[in-house]
């Protein structure tokens, strides 16, 4: 399947092992195949986790697990095959066309549905803890800092990996870059920064110059803050997280809906004075939709200036449909 593991197939390294493209069924199907390491109980460990956890899980936004082999000292893991990359190709170090505002929302939401499973909490036991204490093995950069004083993960673990991968759409940069100034190394250290000094902006990335509405990078960088709070008590339970951004998404549509308007109006009139009324029109459409127009022509809502308006909350008492 993989030419006997020939390294021109390795697709990814990882802590574990190595990622090869292979194929099965005649050559007919597609499949990227794991070979753990082997040589310690961790890699064992590790690798009866990662079936039992995929296992338990089937989603959409999850790759799934095939099969696995378990024999003469061999560990291998082989899954469906991503024809598109991962999330990082198409975020940085790529010449794939780059996400949209809106793709990178919709994808932070689907992100944030998935995790409420509480991934960091299923074990071998697949029963539902408040905690794991476990030797973690993750991607640098992603881990809960906690999780270095308190040698244990919580469904907050998983909350604070959230709040790295939105700052990682928002900058379309890695979360950890050794090749910038000092200041910016850590880009959650950065945005944290930038947030606290009200220019948060500085951290966007460059192929989203444009899109994105004042108030929805506001309530974004609000919560994705809240998401990185070192004290893991005080950080959003993920449920709520993908209601805020289910609002921010809201936000951005009406702040489009609402420029898109605006244009039609002002091109369809014949002088100042229709001008004036289709003015008129944008801000009875701002105020019916709960926004206000600002005069940069961005959609503000009218409790923005909030960290989290109560709206959102009202709606997260009733997540059906999530």
């Amino acid at each position: 399947a993989t030419n006997n593991f020939d390294e021109l197939f390795v697709v990814g390294v990882g802590g574990f092992g190595n990622v090869y493209k292979g194929y099965v069924d005649n050559g007919s199907t597609r499949v990227a195949i794991k070979r753990l390491k082997p040589g310690s109980q961790q890699v064992v460990r590790e690798f009866m986790n990662e079936i039992e956890m995929l296992s338990q899980l089937r989603h959409l936004h999850l790759v799934s697990l095939i099969g696995y082999c378990y024999e003469s000292n061999e560990m291998i893991l082989v899954y469906d095959f991503m024809d598109r990359g991962t999330l990082r190709d198409h975020l940085y170090d790529s010449d794939n066309p780059s996400l949209s505002w809106k793709q990178r929302l919709q994808i932070c939401i689907g992100v944030a549905k998935v995790s409420d499973f509480g991934l960091s909490r299923i074990g071998p036991t697949g029963s539902s803890m408040t905690h794991v204490s476990t030797q973690a093995k993750g991607s640098i950069g992603y881990l809960d800092p906690e999780y270095y004083k308190r040698q244990r993960l919580t469904e907050k673990s998983d909350v604070y990996s959230l709040g790295v991968v939105l700052l990682e759409l928002l900058s379309g940069r890695q979360p950890l870059l050794r090749t910038v100034e000092k200041q910016q190394m850590s880009l959650v250290d950065w945005a944290k920064h930038r947030f606290q000094k009200g220019s948060l902006g500085e951290i966007v990335d460059p192929a989203l110059k444009g899109q994105i509405a004042p108030a929805c990078l506001r309530m974004f960088g609000e919560i994705a803050v809240s998401c990185l709070l070192e004290d893991g008590t005080q950080r959003p339970s993920m449920n709520d997280v993908v209601g805020v951004l289910e609002f921010v998404l809201q936000l951005q549509e009406s702040d489009v809906i609402g420029v898109m308007e605006s244009r039609s109006d002002y091109e369809d009139s014949e002088d100042m004075l229709s001008s004036s009324r289709s003015s008129e029109h944008v801000s009875d459409y701002s105020n019916s939709s709960g926004l206000t127009t600002t005069s940069n022509g961005s959609c503000e809502s009218k409790e923005s200036d909030r960290l989290i308006p109560e709206k959102v909350f009202s709606k997260i008492k009733d997540p059906k449909g999530r």
